[in-house]
């Protein structure tokens, strides 16, 4: 399936990053989201460039991701973060906007902040994506009624939050 598929796989976006840093960690995705089978789009870099002017004047990551994705006939876009969530703990979150359906895939993968062991994150994430590794870290937006509608395999359930109200945030 990743074959069809036509990514644009943007810079990761942190405060945590330097901009040196985010360019390699977003070069070692890249490339581990290409391991995984996905025809990466060939205009990451000037793409880029249109996503931070498109911020500048209040566009969300994600939106603005899929603007640009939009124009440059992309079937998919992902847009990934590396956020602070405490003392030595961090997280790599993606998310897989299907251009054509209008829905996301979200993952995410807890890190401990040693520079050692991120490229081996960055494929456990880009694998999340690719539907090849499943459990702890997985989600799906679903219908906000989706337990009690007995989906199967739900470990919680979170408000939605996109701004769509009609989805919620599932943790497989």
């Amino acid at each position: 399936e990743q074959q069809n598929m036509l990514v644009g796989v943007f810079d990761i976006d942190s405060s945590e990053l330097n901009a040196a840093q985010k360019n390699a960690y977003s070069k070692v995705f890249r490339s581990a989201m290409s391991n995984q089978g996905f025809q990466l789009s060939s205009t990451a870099e000037t793409d880029q460039k249109k996503i931070e002017a498109l911020k500048e004047v209040g566009c969300t990551l994600d939106k603005c991701a899929i603007e640009v994705g939009k124009e440059n006939k992309m079937t998919h876009v992902v847009a990934a973060q590396y956020l602070k969530l405490g003392e030595k703990a961090y997280q790599f979150s993606a998310t897989m906007h299907d251009i054509e359906k209008g829905s996301s895939n979200v993952q995410f993968v807890e890190h401990d902040g040693n520079s050692k062991t991120i490229n081996q994150r960055l494929e456990e994430l880009a694998a999340l994506l690719a539907g090849k590794k499943t459990g702890s870290g997985s989600a799906a937006f679903v219908t906000p009624g989706a337990i009690n509608e007995g989906v199967s395999g739900i470990e919680a359930l979170t408000p939605q939050i996109s701004g769509d109200t009609s989805s919620s945030v599932a943790v497989l």
